[in-house]
C-alpha cells in the first residue's frame, strides 16, 4: 500500500488543521488530535503493502463490476444483488477519478432487494502485524450500510454501521457510537486490525474531520484471504450507496 500512503495520510492529516482545532475544545480536542497523531505515526513509520485494490476505473461502464480486477494484487470482488437490486459501474457524480461502483435497492423487508458486496483480498502474509482497510462512500436516500472485515465473509471481526445519520462501530454484539454522517456527503471509512495490540479500530471521517473511533478486542489470522463485506439494506422507497477506492493492506514489524 506504499502507493496509497500519501493519499491516506492526506485524508487523515486534514483532521488536524488549525480551523478544525478551533472548532474543538478541551478534552474533545485533545482526544481527536491524539487519535489523528497516532494513526499518522503508524502510516508514517510503517511500510504498507496492498493485498486488495479496487478503484473501478478499468470496469465496463453501466455493467456489474469485474469479478477479478486487473492486478496485482490478486484480489477479487463478488457482487450479489438480488431481485431488483443492482450493483453497476457509474460515471455519474463519481467519488474518485471517472468511475465508481453504484449499488441500489428498494426495500430491506424483502431479502430479494438487498445488495451484498464481498471484496476478497490476497492471502495475508505470515509476517503481517497490522491490517488496514479503507474506502470512500456516499449514502443517499435513506437505508442502512453494514461493512465488516474478517476471515468470514458473512461476519466481520470489526464493522461499521451507518443508519439514520448515526455511525456505529461493531464487533460481535458489541456496539459503540462513533458519531454521525450526512446523506449525500462523501465519507472515508477506516478499519484496523492490530495483532500487536490485539485490538481493532473503527473510524469514519467526513469532510476531513474524524468521528470518535471505536476500539474492540480483535485479531486476524495469516495464510488466508480477508473479506471486506458490504451490505446495503435499502429504504422502502429506494436507497443508493456509492463506493470507491477500496483497499486492504498490511504492515509488518519494522
Amino acid at each position: 500500500m506504499v502507493k496509497n500512503l500519501t493519499s491516506w495520510q492526506g485524508r487523515l492529516r486534514q483532521t488536524a488543521t488549525t480551523a478544525d482545532k478551533e472548532r474543538l475544545t478541551g478534552k474533545n480536542m485533545r482526544h481527536h488530535i491524539d487519535i489523528t497523531a497516532a494513526i499518522l505515526t503508524v502510516f508514517a513509520l510503517t511500510a504498507c503493502t496492498d493485498i486488495l485494490r479496487a478503484d473501478f476505473e478499468a470496469d465496463p461502464l453501466g455493467a456489474p463490476p469485474l469479478s477479478a480486477p486487473a492486478g496485482p494484487p490478486d484480489d477479487a470482488l463478488i457482487a450479489q444483488p438480488l431481485g431488483n437490486a443492482t450493483a453497476l459501474i457509474t460515471n455519474q457524480n463519481p467519488i474518485e477519478k471517472s468511475q465508481s461502483l453504484h449499488i441500489s435497492g428498494t426495500d430491506p423487508r424483502d431479502v430479494d432487494e438487498t445488495v451484498w458486496l464481498f471484496f476478497r483480498s490476497a492471502p495475508v502474509p505470515a509476517n503481517a502485524e497490522r491490517i488496514f482497510v479503507t474506502w470512500q462512500g456516499r449514502l443517499d436516500n435513506g437505508g442502512r450500510i453494514w461493512a465488516g472485515v474478517g476471515e468470514d465473509r458473512m461476519r466481520g471481526t470489526v464493522a461499521l454501521r451507518l443508519q439514520n445519520g448515526e455511525a456505529t462501530g461493531q464487533s460481535g454484539q458489541n456496539l459503540t457510537d462513533i458519531g454521525s454522517y450526512n446523506e449525500g456527503n462523501t465519507h472515508t471509512a477506516l478499519l484496523v486490525l492490530n495483532n500487536a495490540t490485539g485490538m481493532g479500530v473503527v473510524q469514519l471521517s467526513e469532510n476531513g474531520i474524524p468521528n470518535q473511533p471505536a476500539s474492540f478486542p480483535a485479531q486476524f489470522e495469516t495464510g488466508a484471504p480477508l473479506y471486506l463485506s458490504v451490505l446495503l439494506d435499502a429504504d422502502p422507497s429506494g436507497s443508493d450507496y456509492v463506493i470507491d477506492d477500496v483497499a486492504i493492506g498490511f504492515s509488518s514489524s519494522p
